[in-house]
This record gives C-alpha cells, structure tokens and sequence, in this order.
C-alpha cells in the first residue's frame, strides 16, 4: 500500500510540475526561459521512477497502469528536449491518478 501511494504522490507531483511549462519546449529560447522549472519536472521524474522500482513489480501486474508509465518514462525526455509536446504524458499521467489498483 505504501508503495502504491508513494507513487501516486510522485506522479502527482510530476503531473503538477509539467502543468507549469509550456505545451512544448520546441525551441531553445523556451527551454532556457523555464530552465528552473525543467529541473523540478526532472526531479519529480527521478522520484517517479525510484517509486516504480520501489513497487518491486507489483504494480507491472496492472497492464493499463503499467502502459501508462511506460508512456510517461519514455517521453518524458522527448518532452524536455523539445521534441515532443505534453499531451500524451499528461494524459498518462491522469491515467495513473485515477486507476485504482489493489496489490495481491
């Protein structure tokens, strides 16, 4: 349960700081002008991740909660190097706030 909420609270977080940047950082004026809150989103991604791992692969049971993080773990550097817009990683993300999953 601890593992869960753990990363629930990472992805809320992560969800947060992405709402605070542009939709897409496609150029490097962009990019630099938010150059602090990239560095949050990163942070908030780290956590993310080490929240994930944490699970121990209980939560790799739960196919839609787990296609919804593969999506947030391989754009989010896409994202920030302006490749990609948020959309799709925000969209994973609400997918992960409101999925409600139980451990077995």
């Amino acid at each position: 349960m601890k593992a869960k909420m753990a990363f629930k609270v990472a992805v809320a977080d992560y969800f947060h700081d992405l709402a605070q940047l542009p939709i897409q950082l496609d150029d490097a004026e962009k990019r630099n002008s938010c150059i602090n809150e990239i560095k949050d989103l990163n942070k908030a991604f780290v956590t993310c991740h080490h929240a994930w791992l944490m699970s121990e692969g209980l939560m790799e049971k739960h196919k839609e909660l787990t296609a919804d993080w593969n999506i947030l773990y391989e754009q989010h550097k896409k994202f920030t190097s302006g490749e990609i817009a948020q959309f799709d990683i925000a969209v994973a993300c609400a997918g992960i706030l409101t999925k409600k999953f139980v451990f077995k």
